[in-house]
């Protein structure tokens, strides 16, 4: 295969590059505004020529780079036909095309907005919002273009698709090691088997942070007037895109969850004082190590959504009291059924987290 393909910012926001070995033509999916000066540089240092910038959807968290990487390289600007863009210079339809030499199918995918696309490469998927990895779950739905039905039409989609292929969405909140559709099958809450009845009652259960300020993103993006992008201060914090389930990836989750065992912050110190100490297991993630609720000592770091990835790490503690600690102990709870459904015999979670612990 002659396609080459990196990950040019290693942050929540992913932006892929798509290479062809044979030709020094680049493709960038899903560029984002503050990145653009060093996707300039990172092209004209390897000697790549940027002839096409891809958005997957009219991005809602982050000002777009696309319109800026459009005017600083001639580079044409792709979206799918509905889109609503309008600095967009070539409008996909569903189908097979040839971007620059390299041949790349395209999915409608709606559901988290109505411009959503799917690109498949020949061992991976770009699937944008529509799908993000593990616990992570799938963009918001809640935006101007969301649709829950339209959401589970384009997932079986998805899931139609060869499983081997590696699923690259447009956001990783939780640091997750790279994954197929058939890995997903099995770890992702939204691609649970369920009819479409039955995923509209599940998506109805689904929460939502605060949404006016993505409003306001998606009219800077649906504009493209560089002026008014580059003036633009995003408030972005946090997993503003995901969904926030409360059921964890499995079908008996909520039922382990309520039958899970809860230890407080004054029975742990006791606890930590006598042995057979507990194991703790802290599953923040890194940058809420440090600060004002910082980690005990002695813990077992494993970021929540890295849990059934880096699940062997604790293997040689499985019949051993295990504590599982965070911020307030939501994913606490969640990571405790992960570790029960692997067979983890003595798991409790601290009730209320660290923000009960550091309380006098």
């Amino acid at each position: 295969m002659n396609i080459v393909y990196d990950v040019l910012n290693d942050a929540s926001c992913r932006t892929y590059f798509i290479h062809d070995m044979r030709s020094d033509e680049a493709i960038l999916v899903d560029p984002i505004m503050d990145f653009v000066d060093f996707y300039v540089w990172h092209l004209d240092l390897a000697g790549f020529t940027l002839t096409h910038v891809i958005d997957t959807h009219t991005h809602a968290d982050h000002i777009s780079g696309s319109t800026a990487l459009k005017e600083r390289t001639g580079c044409e600007y792709v979206m799918h036909r509905s889109s609503k863009v309008s600095g967009v210079t070539w409008r996909l339809d569903e189908g097979m095309h040839r971007v620059g030499d390299i041949p790349l199918g395209v999915m409608h995918t709606p559901g988290h907005t109505k411009d959503s696309i799917s690109l498949v490469l020949p061992d991976r998927v770009f699937v944008g919002d529509c799908l993000f990895l593990n616990e992570g779950g799938a963009g918001r739905l809640d935006l101007p273009g969301g649709d829950a039905g339209d959401h589970w039409d384009s997932l079986q989609r998805i899931l139609g698709l060869p499983e081997q292929l590696i699923v690259c969405p447009a956001h990783d909140y939780r640091n997750c090691l790279p994954s197929s559709i058939g890995i997903q099958k099995t770890r992702n809450v939204f691609l649970a088997p369920r009819t479409k009845d039955e995923y509209l009652t599940f998506a109805k259960g689904l929460g939502y942070g605060p949404a006016e300020w993505m409003r306001d993103v998606l009219r800077l993006n649906e504009g493209c007037c560089l002026a008014d992008i580059q003036a633009y201060v995003s408030p972005q914090s946090g997993n503003c895109c995901e969904n926030i389930c409360e059921s964890s990836a499995t079908a008996n989750g909520t039922a382990l969850e309520h039958g899970m065992a809860h230890i407080s912050a004054q029975e742990l110190r006791a606890r930590c004082q006598i042995p057979p100490v507990p194991i703790l297991v802290d599953v923040r993630e890194y940058d809420e190590l440090v600060g004002d609720l910082p980690a005990l000592p002695g813990i077992i770091h494993i970021p929540i959504g890295q849990m059934s990835e880096r699940i062997n790490k604790l293997a040689a503690h499985k019949q051993e009291p295990i504590v599982i600690i965070c911020r307030s102990g939501r994913r606490a709870l969640r990571a405790a059924v992960i570790l029960t459904e692997a067979g983890f015999t003595d798991t409790s979670v601290l009730t209320g987290g660290m923000l009960a612990w550091i309380e006098k």
